[in-house]
């Protein structure tokens, strides 16, 4: 054999050699290696806020060794808010990627979607999102399912407490034709009347269509004292813009969606607008104030929406459960989890059972309203900013900017 074929073969050898090598720690099989599947909107700003709160996460426990010398990694897939993408992507985590702890979630039609999938292969699912009532009844009996983001119910509880304290007396309602606005508009139309308030206007609009004129034209006959509105971020712009168009006042406008546009909050049109949040930048709490100068540190801007600090809370709830159980055994884990009181960055977090659920974690929101850009806090008073300004001042006597 020549010197030539022998330095081949040497090199071809160490070339497999290190093939190896990094198909047993690449492919997350590091015995050092936490695995964790991440279903979320990447393709969409809400899901890349959520993405920057779990990386976060992940180099805050890494970095300190808080689980020994183990390290998290999370594989991350993008759902793009459409059910057959989700359903796809949750074959691929929990068959192919076998990841045995499940987490993110936005949508309740989504979690729908994917619930079979992840009913057959039970991981440790961690769930920051989707709200409906459907999807609760659905993980009722499971066990290893454990949920962060409030219910429906829950939210349009703490909205209506809210309305009571404006002294406002009717309340139209204008929803989203999924199943996160009619579950939600139906929810609520109960709600109010059993508090005392009137509902005078029920509809729905179709997502997205941006048309809401002849709408609005009713709104503006039946005079509500408030516009609830149960939307996505798709919609928040043109609503508002055709309100100020049609000249509709309203003495406050509330809508709910998950996120806002990025521009929203830049725009004449959302000053003095309200609406339901689970946190702000700007509460006073240890725990929030250390993850915004954390966040921004990371990523060289401060998280104006709670999504983010939802999936920073979505990593660190299931490590300190790894932590508290000492161990990565299955049962060990679920049962340290049903047993964590931890504080975060959006309050103090426990799991008891819901409606239906065995593990829900946050129940109570705020409100807040849009002043000069920023999202301040308005109720409940012990954590109010700033004091509520209602009504809002009607179109003709704003400023044009």
């Amino acid at each position: 054999m020549s010197k030539q074929v022998k330095i081949v073969i040497a090199i071809l050898l160490v070339l497999v050699t290190i093939g190896l090598t990094n198909c047993k720690g690449g492919g997350g099989d590091d015995k050092n290696v936490i695995k964790m599947g991440a279903l979320i909107p990447l393709s969409h700003g809400l899901g890349k806020s959520i993405k920057q709160g779990m990386e976060l996460a992940v180099a805050e426990i890494n970095k300190k060794g808080l689980l020994g010398g183990k390290k998290i990694k999370i594989i991350y897939e993008d759902s793009a808010f459409k059910p057959d993408q989700g359903i796809t992507k949750t074959k691929k985590l929990l068959a192919k990627d076998q990841v045995k702890f499940f987490i993110g979630g936005l949508t309740s039609g989504v979690t729908k979607a994917i619930a079979g999938i992840a009913k057959k292969y039970k991981p440790i699912m961690v769930w920051g999102g989707a709200a409906s009532t459907g999807v609760e009844k659905i993980f009722a009996k499971d066990d290893w399912f454990f949920h962060l983001h409030p219910w429906t119910y829950y939210n349009v509880a703490e909205t209506v407490k809210f309305f009571k304290t404006t002294g406002g007396k009717t309340v139209a309602i204008l929803h989203e034709d999924s199943e996160f606005g009619s579950d939600g508009a139906k929810v609520a139309e109960k709600m109010i009347q059993e508090q005392g308030m009137k509902v005078v206007m029920k509809t729905a609009f179709k997502k997205g269509s941006g048309k809401f004129e002849p709408i609005l034209t009713k709104v503006k006959n039946v005079t509500p004292d408030i516009l609830y509105v149960i939307c996505y971020n798709i919609d928040i712009i043109p609503l508002m813009q055709q309100m100020r168009n049609l000249d509709v006042n309203v003495p406050m406008v509330y809508p709910v969606p998950p996120s806002w546009p990025k521009e929203f909050p830049g725009m004449a049109i959302s000053e003095y607008v309200s609406a339901l949040v689970l946190w702000a930048p700007g509460i006073k709490s240890a725990e929030s104030e250390k993850f915004v100068k954390a966040f921004k540190a990371k990523w060289n801007r401060t998280p104006q929406l709670y999504w983010a600090p939802m999936g920073y809370v979505n990593v660190m709830v299931i490590a300190e459960a790894i932590k508290k159980a000492g161990s990565l055994d299955k049962a060990k884990v679920m049962k340290a989890l049903s047993e964590i009181n931890m504080a975060t960055p959006i309050g103090n977090l426990t799991f008891k059972p819901s409606k239906f659920i065995k593990h829900q974690g946050f129940t109570e929101w705020m409100s807040f309203q849009w002043r000069n850009g920023k999202s301040v806090v308005v109720y409940p008073k012990e954590v109010a900013e700033k004091e509520h300004v209602y009504p809002m001042p009607k179109w003709s006597e704003r400023k044009k900017k």
